[in-house]
């Protein structure tokens, strides 16, 4: 069978009939992979993209041979970056089969689609590594995690983990970004008609759409109790959303608005003056069907003459949501939290404020324990916001949050602390190794502060002042390296060498 993707494929030149550092130049056998996954790929140094249908019914694979075929760099990296990240899974699962074939990564795939999972992306007849790569583009990574999760005590996955989770965030942030923009634009346009408007609410909702794809699920949302608020305020009532039986969301309010009535999900306020939410959906499945279970709710408690409803709520005995961690560092002597994070129920609802402390007992053992996020009470303690409420899920939340913990340190992080960059510093996407340690070095001759983050991609970091430096340093490093400038003139002179960390 052909290779799927060329792995010799080094970056090329630019592409003669374009004056755009965006682009490079591929190979048939790379060209035929990116088209079948959904990567732009143009011939002949035109603006003319070949389609999944041309490659099929127009073009075979050596017409393609007799072409010059160009992709857009990012996919290009984006492209790379999946190969190598599949490999690596792929390379994995043949270690566990030798051990311990019951847990194959394939019998997790098979496991969700007999529990009726619709993120399923297995299908029979074709090899681990096309199905993990399908899976993977696609945003259905659920078995995948979980099986990293299940096999990380006996299996070195750390690193695996943190790059299918980097490979996920890198796409999503840029999706998430536009649709911000595109959010405060409509945000501006509502606010002049006097319209109330809910950014947090309708950006939650897309986050969860990457590459045309929309995350789907068959997650149960229900209202175990619900309160009427006095008064004339806009907020008209109070309860608590439980997410498959083992999950409970306190504090979702239903909200009056001149648009009419809509779910708030509990918030706090951050430094800048703005409300935050610190549960959220992230698909549009996910926000209907919490819309649904809360006004319906609403609606028969509005309808009666009581103060509170109060429903009968079935808890599994198992735990049935998936669930997985992102957790960072926190770097201080002064607080028992030691990592700080998010976890994602079934890639549709996100709990931030998941924190990893650790504590000394009765017996003057040092324990590690999972804290949610909580708010101070009136008596002076602290109520969770959102909690698991069955003992086989909360396991599993402890296991996936120490688990995500425990690979922080697997990182490298050259330069200054991240705290030294300021509030807001700069992040450049994942970059190769190589060309990071030559970009570092062009830093240091410059004396631009930075923190790079260092594993199999490396994400450099700069105050946000040196936003524009940072970039025009790394634009003329490319075009350098790619032969479109000449060297400055001390280098050409002395055959100064870039010095690596």
């Amino acid at each position: 069978m052909m290779e799927f993707y060329n792995k010799s494929l080094d970056y090329a030149t630019p592409a003669e009939k374009r004056n755009d550092d965006d682009f490079c130049m591929v190979n048939a056998d790379t060209a035929v992979g990116m088209i079948e996954h959904g990567f732009s790929v143009y011939i002949d140094g035109t603006d003319r993209q070949i389609t999944y249908e041309q490659l099929f019914k127009t073009f075979n694979y050596t017409d393609l041979e007799q072409h010059s075929l160009f992709a857009l760099r990012s996919e290009f990296e984006q492209n790379a970056e999946l190969e190598t990240l599949t490999d690596d899974i792929d390379g994995l699962n043949d270690e566990v089969l030798s051990k311990d074939p019951v847990n194959s990564i394939e019998s997790y795939a098979k496991d969700l689609k007999d529990m009726g999972d619709s993120s399923y992306k297995w299908r029979d007849g074709r090899s681990e590594w096309q199905n993990i790569c399908d899976s993977i583009l696609s945003g259905k990574t659920e078995y995948i995690h979980l099986w990293l999760n299940d096999i990380s005590d006996n299996f070195e996955v750390g690193k695996i983990t943190d790059r299918l989770k980097g490979y996920e965030g890198r796409y999503q942030r840029v999706l998430e970004d536009e649709r911000t923009q595109q959010m405060q634009s409509e945000k501006n346009l509502a606010e002049k008609q006097d319209i109330s408007y809910n950014i947090n609410a309708d950006l939650s909702a897309t986050r969860g759409e990457s590459r045309g794809y929309i995350m789907e699920q068959n997650t149960k949302f229900e209202v175990s109790s619900m309160s009427k608020l006095e008064g004339d305020g806009p907020a008209k009532a109070i309860g608590t959303l439980v997410v498959n039986g083992e999950f409970a969301i306190h504090g979702v309010k239903v909200v009056e608005s001149s648009k009419g009535l809509f779910v708030s999900m509990p918030s706090e306020k951050r430094d800048n003056g703005e409300y935050e939410d610190i549960v959220f959906p992230v698909t549009k499945e996910a926000r209907g069907a919490i819309d649904s279970a809360v006004l319906g709710t609403y609606e028969k408690l509005a309808a009666s003459q009581d103060m509170t409803i109060k429903n009968e709520i079935t808890s599994p005995d198992k735990a049935v949501s998936t669930v997985y961690a992102q957790m960072h560092t926190v770097d201080s002597d002064k607080t028992q939290t030691k990592a700080a994070g998010q976890i994602t129920i079934d890639k549709c609802l996100v709990v931030t404020g998941v924190k990893m402390n650790e504590g000394t007992n009765a017996e003057g053992q040092t324990k590690t324990f999972v804290a949610m996020p909580a708010k101070p009470n009136e008596r002076g303690s602290f109520d969770d916001i959102a909690h698991p409420i069955t003992a086989d899920f909360h396991n599993k939340v402890d296991k996936a949050v120490v688990a995500s913990a425990n690979n922080i340190g697997r990182y490298e992080y050259k330069g200054v602390k991240y705290a030294e960059l300021g509030d807001s510093p700069v992040n450049s996407k994942p970059l190769h190794p190589k060309f990071a340690d030559k970009l570092m070095a062009e830093l240091d001759k410059a004396g631009i502060a930075y923190q790079a983050k260092c594993a199999e991609t490396v994400v450099i970091s700069v105050k946000a002042e040196d936003k524009q430096v940072f970039e025009a340093t790394k634009k003329d490093l490319t075009a350098r390296l790619n032969g479109n400038t000449p060297k400055p003139e001390h280098e050409r002179n002395t055959g100064t060498q870039s010095h690596t960390h």
